[in-house]
């Protein structure tokens, strides 16, 4: 499955009348529906947009346990941890998802090779 969110939705949630009541809505959505991996994404994406990376790693290591095999969710969490400054994990991270698929450039694009990452941060 996968899941987009628009540059608009984007805008609107950095709006902080919406703020409250978009973050409110997804503790709601995961509170009620706790095995649905894209409400835990929806929630990690918000608290991406609000710029708080521990809450989005915690709401996708909560998607991933739903759906470990989610490369989307994979690249959102190696994300999480490189704005988190957690290097290890998120290099640890990148090569996870490389190994699901070494070839597919949209993997590329998000976390680079591992190998590459680990090569510049050596």
């Amino acid at each position: 499955m996968r899941v987009r969110f628009s540059p608009l939705s984007v805008e609107r949630v950095k709006r902080s009348d919406t703020r409250t009541s978009v973050v409110l809505r997804t503790a709601r959505l995961t509170t009620q529906y706790p095995r649905f991996a894209a409400g835990w994404f929806a929630r990690n994406h918000i608290a991406t947009v609000l710029r708080s990376p521990t809450t989005a790693l915690d709401a996708v290591d909560r998607a991933l346990t739903i759906e470990p095999a989610n490369t989307q969710f994979l690249i959102r969490r190696a994300q999480c941890l490189l704005a988190l400054n957690q290097r290890r994990h998120e290099l640890d991270a990148a090569d996870a998802v490389e190994r699901r698929d070494p070839t597919d450039p949209a993997i590329w694009d998000a976390v680079g090779g591992g190998a590459q990452l680990r090569k510049r941060s050596a």
